[in-house]
């Protein structure tokens, strides 16, 4: 079957221009998995080159027709050139320590060029991919295990075709959101440098590529709803993707793409009110949060509660800001002491949760963005009390005012052009949990395995050595009823000791 053609590039950059350049940006941080990207890429390597010698080495006992076996090796030919491309990414673009440094705005340019090719040869990838899965959707007969980490609970692995895809969907989103935060930690590194680096123009191609990542976990998502890929997995999973995990990150990385229009507009010095309906529209992104359940991860999950409390605090301060321009003080001095509180009650306890989750954050990456949000409310909170008490002698209001309304360009995710998620894969039957494994302990069955093999054989040795000893009293008539009871009764010894052993080798295997 052909894939379907590569639609055009993903990205549309604009050119940058000299205002673009040498500008500190505050009130800008952004997720960054790549240690659960590494995680998940170093796993699935192994893997795959598992699953191709299984599948290799027990091919001419596979009972499927001959076709459908040069389709399955098609389809691996065409997992592992995906999974290479990852991990060629995650190589070249990710593992360098050092940040990307460029000292002109052409050389700029030609960055957000090449880190659009690759975006754009992932997606050619995945279409190829998803494109090929047919044979293993609609036919288990291969029993090719697809098999991959997921957070908090070791790997996982189905014979389910929709398993794998939602996993390599959420892997290139994953690749996006780590290339995103890059692109702003280089922004970073740059400010200040008076050899014209830039900032501005490297928070655009961030938030192109949150865009992208935006439009393919919500792709991921459809695609474990048309699967029902809730049924290959216990319910006590924590899982990657499940719906509601797919959908909150989809949410995150749409999230932090506006965070960076509010931060633009602060910095251009936008009007406060502008400020304040941009803060509130990315908080909005998480209003339609789906339900919790158990599938969700938790440091994804407490960052969505950070960045959504932040951005909540960050539209009442400006808020207040506006209202005091409008003489409104005791309003003002209602939403800057609410904005401020509610961040140190909620948003700093969730940043917290957030660092300490799984594998721990290093503080000191968002320690400018701390230091900048606290600063920007804690003197917001001081001017609207100052100047409420010394200018507009106003009562403090009892209740929060709407939320200040403006018409802003719409921030979406952008598509990612994929076939539809029906033909990609076929609906999973509810019993499928069963078809799953869990293999965080297969070290430790392999052990038992390894272990009881030697003593049953033993065992076996020591009952041959028993049988001979006793041979010459079998043929001593007087002495034959003594030794025949001997016999069983080393049997029964034997039986009771080989027992757990078997169970073992049954359990481990």
């Amino acid at each position: 079957m052909e894939p379907p053609k590569s639609s055009p590039a993903l990205a549309h950059h604009v050119q940058p221009s000299a205002e673009d350049w040498s500008r500190s940006i505050p009130f800008v941080f952004l997720l960054d998995p790549r240690v659960e990207l590494r995680s998940r890429l170093k796993s699935s390597k192994v893997w795959h080159q598992e699953t191709e010698k299984e599948f290799f080495a027990q091919e001419k006992e596979i009972k499927v027709p001959e076709d459908l076996k040069d389709e399955v090796r098609a389809f691996l030919k065409r997992r592992k050139a995906l999974l290479e491309h990852f991990l060629t990414v995650e190589s070249t673009d990710l593992s360098s320590s050092s940040p990307w440094t460029f000292s002109s705005t052409e050389l700029a340019a030609e960055k957000m060029k090449e880190i659009d090719g690759v975006t754009e040869e992932t997606k050619s990838h995945l279409i190829e991919y998803l494109s090929c899965g047919y044979p293993l959707a609609k036919d288990a007969g291969s029993k090719l295990h697809f098999r991959w980490a997921e957070s908090e609970g070791g790997d996982f692995q189905t014979i389910h075709h929709a398993f794998d895809a939602c996993q390599m969907v959420l892997t290139a989103a994953l690749l996006e959101m780590c290339l995103a935060s890059r692109a702003h930690t280089a922004s970073v590194a740059n400010t200040g440098n008076t050899r014209n680096t830039g900032v501005k123009v490297l928070l655009r191609l961030s938030f192109s590529l949150l865009r992208q990542a935006a439009g393919l976990l919500i792709y991921a998502r459809d695609l474990a709803k048309a699967a029902k890929l809730q049924n290959v997995y216990p319910d006590s999973r924590v899982r990657d993707c499940s719906e509601a995990c797919l959908h909150l990150l989809s949410q995150v990385a749409l999230s932090d793409a506006k965070s960076i229009t509010v931060a633009i507009a602060i910095e251009k010095k936008s009007s406060n009110g502008l400020v304040s309906a941009l803060a509130h529209d990315a908080a909005q992104v998480f209003e339609n949060r789906q339900s919790d359940g158990d599938g969700l991860r938790p440091k994804w999950k407490f960052y969505a509660l950070w960045k959504e409390q932040v951005c909540k605090s960050l539209a009442l301060a400006f808020q207040a800001l506006h209202n005091l321009e409008l003489g409104e003080g005791g309003i003002a001095k209602l939403c800057s002491s609410t904005a401020l509180r509610d961040y140190n009650d909620v948003g700093i306890l969730s940043r917290d949760s957030y660092d300490g989750c799984g594998k721990p954050s290093a503080t000191a990456d968002h320690a400018a963005y701390d230091e900048s949000c606290i600063k920007f409310l804690s003197e917001t909170a001081r001017r609207a009390e100052r100047e409420n008490a010394i200018v507009h002698m106003k009562g403090t209001a009892t209740s929060l005012p709407p939320p200040v309304k403006r018409g802003l360009p719409r921030v979406e995710e952008i598509e990612p052009g994929m076939p539809a998620p029906k033909e990609c894969v076929i609906e999973i039957p509810e019993d499928a949990s069963k078809d799953g494994k869990q293999s965080n302990n297969s070290c430790f069955r392999r052990t038992m395995v390894y272990l009881a093999m030697p003593l049953l054989a033993l065992i076996s040795l020591m009952g041959a050595v028993v049988w001979l000893l006793l041979l010459p009293l079998k043929l001593i008539p007087c002495l034959c009823p003594v030794a025949c009871g001997l016999q069983l009764l080393w049997e029964a010894i034997e039986y009771m000791l080989k027992a757990p052993l078997h169970a073992c080798v049954w359990a481990g295997s």
